[in-house]
């Protein structure tokens, strides 16, 4: 079953930046679906990743995780 996490990331000020962390996003077995978004400052990940990942891997590209994103 794929699940969908809605997060918002902070410190991304770009395409460039946006690109970086889909492409990591996009590296990760579990995640079937990446979209990100800098002018907003959210991230839609589709796939069996736990929020817990997901905030591991947009600390390691060097942006802050916020919590989810309540549309």
């Amino acid at each position: 079953m794929e699940d969908t996490l809605n997060l918002k990331v902070e410190g991304m000020t770009c395409d460039g930046c946006s690109s970086r962390l889909k492409k990591l996003f996009e590296k990760h077995p579990e995640v079937q679906q990446a979209e990100i978004d800098h002018v907003n400052g959210t991230a839609m990940i589709a796939g069996k990743i736990t929020e817990e990942m997901a905030a591991e891997i947009i600390d390691k590209a060097g942006f802050t995780y916020k919590g989810k994103d309540v549309p």
